[in-house]
């Protein structure tokens, strides 16, 4: 476990709480080293899966928190190697199996909030995604969600 990860991976878990206990354990992996030349999927292979990514600076400072839902990951990470508001120096992921992909935003929004509670200095845009609460809700209206979700959520 990297130092960078430990409040990160305490909101994970609570996260996963509110999820159904067979739904597979959510874990955050080592990304890349923004410094490192060498290619995305070679540093790190779960790059190529829809995930959550974290952006951390020099001093190991979680500066932003991002999502690809859609695609796997590596096309967004790859915008965020450079930042103009920041120098990143590591991006470690979250990764989700495809079929778990619409948690993903989910996940997102919620650390996010989490952090900004925290007082911490995120560079991200709070808000939602398009869609994703009405796609949320058709889901759980139909009972699609049921068999992912813990008990106190479903009530």
């Amino acid at each position: 476990m990297q130092a960078r990860w430990v409040q990160i991976e305490q909101m994970v878990h609570e996260f996963q709480a509110l999820l159904a206990p067979d739904v597979a354990q959510l874990y955050i992996e080592k990304g890349i080293d923004c410094h490192a030349t060498i290619q995305l999927a070679r540093q790190c292979p779960a790059l190529t899966q829809p995930g959550v990514y974290l952006v951390f600076d020099g001093s190991e400072t979680l500066r932003y928190i991002g999502s690809s839902a859609n695609r796997s990951m590596d096309y967004r990470v790859r915008k965020h190697r450079s930042s103009e508001k920041f120098e990143p120096r590591w991006i470690d992921v979250i990764p989700f199996d495809r079929k778990l992909s619409f948690f993903v935003p989910a996940l997102e929004q919620y650390l996010i909030h989490k952090c900004m509670a925290r007082g911490e200095k995120l560079v991200n845009k709070v808000g939602t995604f398009p869609g994703m609460v009405e796609s949320l809700a058709r889901k759980l209206k139909a009972g699609a969600l049921a068999p992912m979700l813990s008990g106190r959520l479903q009530q």
